[in-house]
């Protein structure tokens, strides 16, 4: 994250620039900049990066912290674009002085106050919204839909290839976050059956979806930035996967479900009402699928981007199907982990504190012990799965 402390007679700010292009980069260093004003105790000013993930990020504003508009937020832009040049200036002139010795230049770790953000983000919540005027123009926009604003949301995000082939393609690690839009049709309809609407969100390139009861925003020539926003913001649960739209729950504060999931430490549920469940993996040196357990190895989590050996493969419709009916009953109250669960999260978390991964966290600027998160693997794809059957 791209920050500077600012100053100008009455304005004082933490004028923030987001990375450029990935909505979930965005979302994440939104949500890292206003805990850190908060943190601080000072305004926020978010610098539009050359390429904007979704616009309606920008348009945000908290209970907690004041995030400045108008001339405000023109000066404290203006400010931060200054200070930025200062501090890549210097950056310039440590790196040749270092160039010019012949050693290594490390700039070092940026300085976010000792703060763990991970247990920001689970237990001292902002509470956001959309800017009056975007958040009216959304709810006309999802009215025409046939969304009313007290419907019962739920919003699904599947990630595709499309909009990444459109731009050029993408590597085979990040085909591996992909999924098949039809695995989730028995979860959607058990969804239907409950009484919920699903708006379907994403890109317009994804595979168009048809289905009593689903709302394909993503196709729609009606889908805006600031209409899936709004729909995430008003969802009584979100289902996701390892893409942009998951880590935007860290600004909402949906209950989240991430299924097919490949991040096994990075994207473990935050919250207390969040779950996930994760791809399996067969590993062509067995000649099997491996269990959980295995898969919370150093050797595997080491080799784990050897593609030749190992081979992801998705979650069943069954175990969407079965995650989904978790979190209803989550959402009800009732999210006593059981004993299988409780063990996972240990393993992970022993993963998550070894030496070697939290020195990757401290080179950027992170603490070394963090929380891994207050949620759970989900339920029957963990009694399923920890040990597995290795005949």
């Amino acid at each position: 994250m791209n920050y500077q402390r600012v100053g100008i007679g009455p304005i004082r700010a933490l004028a923030i620039k987001p990375r450029d292009d990935s909505l979930g980069h965005q979302a994440v260093e939104i949500a890292m900049g206003l805990h850190l004003a908060r943190h601080l105790g000072t305004p926020v000013c978010f610098r539009h990066p050359d390429i904007v993930a979704n616009r309606a990020l920008f348009e945000l504003e908290c209970d907690e912290v004041l995030v400045l508009r108008g001339w405000r937020a023109a000066i404290a832009t203006w400010l931060g674009v200054r200070a930025d040049a200062d501090a890549q200036a210097k950056l310039a002139t440590a790196r040749a002085v270092a160039v010019k010795e012949k050693r290594k230049f490390k700039p070092g770790p940026p300085n976010f106050h000792g703060l763990d953000f991970r247990e920001r983000y689970a237990r001292h919540q902002l509470t956001v919204r959309l800017c009056r005027q975007v958040d009216r123009r959304a709810e006309r926009t999802a009215q025409a839909l046939g969304i009313a604003r007290d419907a019962r949301i739920v919003t699904l995000h599947v990630r595709e290839s499309g909009f990444k082939n459109a731009a050029g393609g993408e590597s085979p690690a990040d085909a591996l976050r992909n999924a098949q839009i039809e695995t989730y049709f028995p979860a959607i309809d058990f969804l239907v059956s409950r009484g919920y609407l699903v708006a379907r969100i994403g890109d317009p390139m994804m595979t168009p979806v048809q289905r009593p009861g689903v709302v394909d925003v993503a196709t729609s020539p009606e889908r805006s930035d600031e209409l899936e926003l709004w729909l995430m913001m008003r969802a009584s649960l979100q289902i996701a996967c390892d893409s942009g739209p998951y880590c935007v729950s860290y600004l909402t504060n949906t209950p989240c479900l991430a299924v097919n999931v490949t991040n096994i430490v990075g994207g473990y549920p935050i919250r207390v009402r969040d779950r996930y469940i994760l791809k399996h993996v067969y590993d062509g040196n067995r000649g099997r699928q491996l269990t959980l357990r295995e898969m919370l190895t150093n050797d595997y989590f080491e080799t784990r981007k050897d593609l030749d050996r190992y081979r992801v493969i998705d979650n069943t419709a069954e175990e969407i199907t079965e995650a989904v009916q978790e979190m209803l009953e989550i959402l009800e109250g009732r999210m006593e982990p059981v004993p299988s669960q409780l063990e996972l999260r240990a393993l992970i978390e022993g993963l998550q504190s070894a030496p070697d991964v939290a020195a990757r966290r401290v080179r950027k600027g992170e603490p070394a012990a963090q929380l891994l998160g207050d949620g759970f693997p989900g339920r029957a794809f963990t009694v399923q799965h920890l040990v597995g059957d290795l005949c």
